[in-house]
């Protein structure tokens, strides 16, 4: 891996750059599936077609499109030097990261019950991107980033660290609740009804999702703030789009 990273970049400062790029490439990359997705419905669930490529198993799809955000940050840690990593809000950072994806890799796709099968080109960018993630957040805390002494008992680590656990616990709640919408041997997508469990479940579902990247953004400061703005954006049109269209 540390071959790799010195074949593709011909110094520190270089990569530096590139994973500036990349940060703000996410943002437009947000802001342009934020504008797809007011003319075009997302590819997946109930939305699923073979207009965008053959289908793949729903658990099959899931556990390989999301292990790569586990797999290349472990990769990094494992086999290249990281400069940053014995300070501890790069590692408390870089475990939050971690532990959600173990969850959305090897746990929540063996819990997943029916479903419809996700369409190839949705698992393929699904695959890139957690590709992409997984390497702009573990590169960047692993051996770049630097944080004042005494930044763990900082108010903005704390509120952010308690904001994205909260998330954390709320989004594997939802997902425990929706899993069990379907009846035993049901694989037709389902939704909670009425507006007290769409504001009981999809809308913390969604919004947590948001405010666990907000907690890490808080974490990060200015670097990864705009993930925020823009995961907000994109994961509010979808919430509204499943309910109220």
């Amino acid at each position: 891996m540390d071959a790799l990273l010195k074949t593709l970049f011909s110094s520190e400062e270089r990569e530096l750059y590139v994973l500036d790029c990349l940060s703000y490439l996410m943002m437009v990359m947000a802001f342009i599936t934020f504008v797809t997705l007011l003319f075009e419905h997302v590819p997946y669930g109930r939305y699923a077609s073979s207009r965008y490529g053959f289908p793949v198993n729903v658990k099959v799809a899931w556990f390989v499109q999301e292990l790569p955000a586990f797999l290349v940050p472990l990769s990094l840690l494992l086999w290249t030097p990281c400069a940053k990593i014995m300070h501890l809000p790069n590692q408390l950072l870089l475990l939050m990261f971690l532990c959600h994806y173990v969850q959305r890799s090897l746990i929540y796709p063996f819990l997943i019950q029916g479903g419809k099968s996700t369409p190839f080109i949705s698992f393929v960018l699904a695959f890139v991107f957690c590709i992409y993630n997984g390497y702009l957040q573990a590169r960047y805390l692993s051996h770049y980033a630097d944080y004042p002494p005494g930044w763990v008992t900082h108010p903005c680590f704390i509120t952010g660290s308690c904001m994205w656990f909260l998330g954390w616990l709320i989004n594997m709640h939802s997902d425990h609740i929706l899993r069990n919408l379907r009846k035993p041997g049901e694989t037709d997508y389902k939704i909670p009804r009425g507006k007290t469990a769409i504001i009981r479940l999809t809308a913390p579902f969604m919004n947590w999702k948001c405010v666990r990247v907000g907690s890490v953004a808080l974490n990060l400061m200015l670097k990864w703030t705009k993930m925020l703005v823009c995961s907000m954006f994109n994961m509010f049109y979808i919430k509204q789009s499943q309910h109220f269209e």
